[in-house]
Order: C-alpha cells, then structure tokens, then sequence
C-alpha cells in the first residue's frame, strides 16, 4: 500500500513539474533500482571481479561501499545453509522467493516451496 501511495505523489510530482523530453521521475527510479540489483547480483555471483570490470567507473552505477561488502559477509556467516531456487524466464526471482504480492501477481506463489522448505529446515 505505501508502494502505490508513494508512486501516487511521484506521479503528480511528474505532472505538476512536467517538461517536454526530461525523463520521469517513476523512470528514473525504476532504473536506478535495476542497476542497484544488477550491481548486487554480480558482486555476489563474482565477489572478485577481474580487472576488466575494475576499471570501469561510471557515475551512473551505484557505489557498493566498504559497509555493504562488511553487511553482505556478516551475512554470509549466518548458520543457513544456501539453497539454488530456479524460476524459468524469471530475471529477479527475490519478489517470488519471498511471494512478495501473491494477490496481485500470480506469479509469486511460484515461491512458496521454497518459503516453505527454508521454513520446515530452519533450525535456530
């Protein structure tokens, strides 16, 4: 509900400030929070890239701090043992493994097994 309130006030941010070519707001957002996941998902799936990707600044990707790196092994430390979960033609499957919004997607409750397992095999 605070998700759809909040594109809600962008939206009529956008419109009350609206100029011919500039990129919206709602635009602007959405690609930001996809280059973040992206970054994300390589420094997990490669968390020592060559220097191929090293060298490669550019202001427009977000900057993954000492802090994240320090957050991301703490949490690699935790006792819970990782499980590959595989959704076909699926690019982000993080909204499905944790059936994010199963009454408007359908699509989410493709998650629920894996819920449920992490669930019944979780040991504190």
């Amino acid at each position: 509900m605070a998700s759809r309130s909040s594109r809600a006030r962008i939206k009529a941010l956008e419109k009350a400030a609206r100029s011919g070519n500039q990129q919206t707001l709602l635009n602007l957002v959405a690609e930001i929070e996809r280059e973040m996941e992206e970054a994300v998902v390589d420094i997990i799936d490669n968390p020592n890239p060559s220097p191929i990707y090293q060298t490669k600044v550019s202001k427009s990707h977000p900057i993954i701090t000492p802090n994240h790196k320090k957050i991301a092994n703490w949490l690699n430390t935790l006792p819970i043992k990782k499980e590959l979960a595989y959704f076909p033609d699926v690019r982000n499957s993080h909204a499905m493994i944790v059936s994010r919004d199963v009454q408007r997607f359908e699509l989410h409750r493709l998650g629920e097994p894996v819920l449920r397992h992490w669930a019944t095999s979780f040991i504190l």
